[in-house]
């Protein structure tokens, strides 16, 4: 499999940080290459990257990409709340795109978060270079979300609902109790396969390494 690892500098201000990618296949091939965007936020790209064998088996070459913040990024654990915007992400997106040097066309797949961050840098930047946008289990409203959600938590057990409920108004959510309360309600109704797939497990992991961003957008 054709292969290219490296990263671009992400100037934000006066800092500079690093936006690592993964291009698989030949972008020079003739077929536009589909940029994959990872959701959480703060998923790095791990539980994308069987897009990849798109290369193999239909000539697409797919590019994968970590979020600042995650994965092979840079990590920014100092940064505070007000830090982590849409418009940071959706400028980090673009200037991979014009880094890579793919604004003559490409695909865009954004899945869950990620599928927001996609939706809205296209409505944002209009890139002209877009041939096709992929929403994967995303949502087109965080209120409509946040909504359907609570409906889901008043379903869990009782003693799992009022963790969750008590750790998210105690401002506790980064406690051992909320992550369980939290992996039950991701487990009914969320990621029901089982066991779960190798790549969301080292995901999973890598998040647990560093949630700045997850608990922060």
């Amino acid at each position: 499999m054709s292969t290219r690892v490296g990263t671009v500098d992400f100037v934000v201000g006066s800092e500079t940080f690093k936006t690592w990618y993964k291009v698989v296949g030949d972008l020079t091939c003739g077929i536009r290459p589909l940029v994959v965007v990872h959701g959480g936020p703060a998923f790095p790209h791990l539980y994308v990257r069987s897009h990849a064998t798109l290369w193999e088996t239909r000539g697409i070459p797919v590019i994968l990409y970590d979020q600042l913040g995650c994965g092979e990024s840079t990590h920014l654990r100092e940064k505070p709340k007000e830090f982590w915007t849409f418009e940071l992400f959706i400028a980090e997106l673009q200037n991979l795109v014009t880094k890579l040097e793919m604004q003559g066309g490409f695909d865009l797949l954004g899945h869950s978060w990620g599928g927001a961050l996609a939706a809205s840098y296209v409505l944002d930047r209009q890139p002209g270079g877009l041939g096709r946008l992929i929403l994967a289990n995303t949502y087109a409203s965080m209120h409509l979300w946040e909504l359907g959600c609570r409906r889901l938590i008043e379903k869990l057990p009782s003693d799992v609902r009022e963790t969750i409920e008590r750790c998210e108004r105690d401002g506790t959510t980064n406690s051992k109790e909320y992550k369980e309360a939290e992996f039950v309600f991701l487990k009914r109704h969320a990621i029901t396969l089982e066991p779960l797939p190798d790549d969301l497990q080292a995901t999973v992991a890598e998040l647990e390494k560093d949630n700045t961003v997850y608990l922060a957008v």
